[in-house]
């Protein structure tokens, strides 16, 4: 069973995030929205403006790793401290053929994650209608 373990953790994609900071991200998202989503915003224009360079960075899944998601996170560092921030992922969709690049905290269990989308127009999505059919189910699959 140790074997088992060791090898599912060694198989993740992302760090594991403790319990303690997924409180800490939540807590402190809903003590100020308002900053979160600001905060947000500029990591997604910040992940935006290198992705194009860095087209090989997003997986067959969509999620997005190296250099977009690494800026992402310094942009997170002015509301986050250093460990919530780096709890958060970026996933690419495409809806209508249109991008859309999608910061999100994954939800434990049932929650609801923590969001927020881009277009590439800079343009805030916030609308789960806006998002492609199965798009959290996508993301989650993308964080393990």
């Amino acid at each position: 069973s140790v074997t088992v373990a060791v090898v599912r953790i060694d198989q993740r994609r992302d760090p594991i995030i403790s319990h303690a900071t997924r409180d800490r991200v939540v807590l402190r998202s809903a003590a100020n929205p308002k900053a979160r989503k600001r905060v947000m915003r500029e990591a997604l224009r910040a992940a935006w403006h290198i992705l194009p360079t860095y087209r090989s960075e997003v997986d067959s899944d969509g999620k997005v790793e190296g250099a977009p998601l690494d800026r992402a996170h310094e942009a997170l560092g002015a509301f986050f401290k250093n460990d919530e921030a780096y709890a958060f992922d970026l996933w690419l969709a495409h809806q209508d053929h249109l991008p859309l690049l999608v910061l999100y905290f994954p939800a434990h269990r049932d929650a609801v994650p923590l969001w927020l989308a881009m277009n590439r127009a800079g343009e805030a999505v916030e609308s789960e209608a806006r998002l492609p059919k199965g798009a959290f189910d996508a993301m989650r699959a993308a964080s393990r």
